[in-house]
């Protein structure tokens, strides 16, 4: 039995994932190709090795992805927003990338989504606190243009950091909307979590987090983090009818690390 027989029923299925030349984003090529399915990668990266079919696009622009979305010419089962940068970047970029660029997708392939269709976002656990941030989150929402992104991003006095925090956080909210509007449609949108994960961004995220919490981190874990495979078959089972009724959620899969900051006895910041 191979490692993608579990998603066999995704064989001959049409997906299309942003971010699809590293990290999870590449993984999860990797998985749903193995299952038979036909993949189509968004990147401004060029892949090492191919996975499915690439299409170079930045998906920051809107007319990148009109052009790739008329190139796939096909109905589309899923899509998954895999792309992103790290904290070390520039504010308005962690924003314009992390959260402008999902939503971007989201928009331009949403035609072309078949009935029972999957949109799959991937956030991170940096974003679990969320919902006592909504009020903001909304605010921010409310104000969002895209031409006005740098003026919101001082104004919400982002650095790095935060930038990163918040694009996440507002990437969960995003979706669960999506889901609401969407579900007219007969179209699933759900947000996955992932906790630590070994890809090119994990230095820069460990450098951005308290020490104290990488620390309890650690301890909890036993040192280990998560193979970007294992979230890949995470985001390829949300794909499949397997997971119909799952809609408008966020998945944390961290292997418990949540429990670290719910259940500790005093505050890491």
């Amino acid at each position: 039995m191979t490692a993608s027989a579990p998603f066999s029923c995704l064989s001959s299925k049409v997906f299309v994932v942003a971010g699809g030349t590293s990290g999870i984003g590449r993984a999860v090529c990797e998985t749903l190709v193995g299952a038979g399915a036909e993949v189509m990668s968004l990147d401004i990266k060029e892949p090492a090795v191919p996975s499915g079919k690439h299409i170079a696009c930045d998906i920051t622009s809107r007319e990148d992805l009109t052009a790739a979305a008329a190139a796939v010419a096909k109905p589309i089962n899923g899509v998954v927003n895999a792309a992103g940068v790290s904290s070390a970047d520039d504010p308005t970029k962690i924003m314009c990338v992390n959260l402008i660029g999902a939503m971007n997708v989201c928009s331009v392939f949403a035609p072309y989504l078949e009935e029972r269709a999957a949109i799959i976002n991937v956030a991170s656990s940096a974003g679990n606190a969320w919902k006592g941030r909504e009020s903001i989150i909304s605010e921010f929402f409310e104000q969002l243009e895209f031409e006005n992104l740098p003026i919101l991003v001082d104004k919400f006095e982002m650095d790095g950091r935060r930038a990163y925090i918040f694009s996440k956080e507002a990437l969960i909210y995003f979706t669960k909307r999506l889901a609401f509007t969407q579900a007219t449609n007969s179209i699933r949108a759900l947000s996955i979590s992932p906790g630590l994960t070994d890809t090119p961004m994990l230095p820069d995220l460990k450098r951005s987090l308290n020490p104290k919490i990488i620390e309890r981190l650690s301890s909890f874990s036993d040192g280990q983090v998560a193979d970007p495979r294992e979230i890949a078959d995470v985001v390829a089972f949300a794909l499949t009818q397997h997971a119909s009724w799952l809609n408008g959620v966020d998945l944390i899969v961290d292997g418990g690390a949540h429990l670290v900051l719910e259940f500790s006895d005093d505050d890491v910041g």
